[in-house]
């Protein structure tokens, strides 16, 4: 191969590198923005959870606790107090607020334990402050 040919490969292969990093930086900005957006309906969420359906905790856990949360991502919340003939309304309003993620949420009267020891160690209480 001569040195030409091998420049060449070189020259392509920076590029590529150059665009791949590029669109890495790019796409955790976008998934920090998204991440913000989420964060800053959240007290709106609780507010409603509080308010309209007498909920007395809200803990946020999963991907948006651990800053890995991105467009897709689900917003994770274990609520106590909330009636089972309650959840399917207080997801869709959840989800109505929050406008660009589905939001899950778990009673803590019936969640599984794995999802209660995992809501524990990474967590965020959201409410009672």
């Amino acid at each position: 191969m001569s040195a030409t040919s091998q420049d060449e490969k070189r020259i392509a292969l920076d590029s590529y590198v150059a665009g791949w990093r590029a669109r890495e930086r790019q796409a955790l900005a976008d998934a920090a923005a998204w991440r913000a957006r989420i964060r800053g309906r959240l007290p709106a969420v609780v507010r409603m959870l509080v308010d309209e359906y007498g909920v007395t905790r809200v803990v946020l856990f999963g991907s948006l606790v651990r800053d890995e949360g991105r467009a897709g991502s689900h917003v994770n919340l274990l609520v106590g107090g909330l009636r089972i003939e309650q959840l399917l309304d207080a997801a869709v309003e959840a989800e109505g607020l929050l406008e660009e993620a589905v939001a899950d949420i778990v009673r803590t009267e019936r969640a599984r334990p794995e999802i209660c020891d995992l809501a524990e160690r990474d967590s965020e209480v959201l409410y009672p402050f």
